[in-house]
């Protein structure tokens, strides 16, 4: 439990949850605020684990998004961001 790659890989892919959630269940609003809202409260709590994991251990982590685009997209985390 000393890297906080895992913590973060799990928060944005639990952000990535609730935003399908949210849009798979758009004909029942009060379906799709719990399945939303409960998968961003998920992932700010995992986020705010990896922040401290990060501040912690001395090492950072990064998550990169495998998409053919012009820029890269990539989430890191290391003590100054947390």
């Amino acid at each position: 439990m000393g890297a906080p790659g895992p913590f973060l890989a799990a928060a944005l892919i639990s952000f990535l949850a609730g935003a399908i959630s949210g849009l798979a269940t758009w004909k029942r609003p009060t379906a799709a605020r719990v399945a939303a809202f409960g998968f961003a409260i998920l992932g700010s709590l995992l986020l705010a684990a990896a922040g401290c994991l990060a501040l912690t251990f001395p090492t950072s982590a990064t998550w990169s998004l495998p998409l053919v685009t012009l820029f890269a997209c990539t989430v890191r985390v290391d003590s100054l961001s947390a």
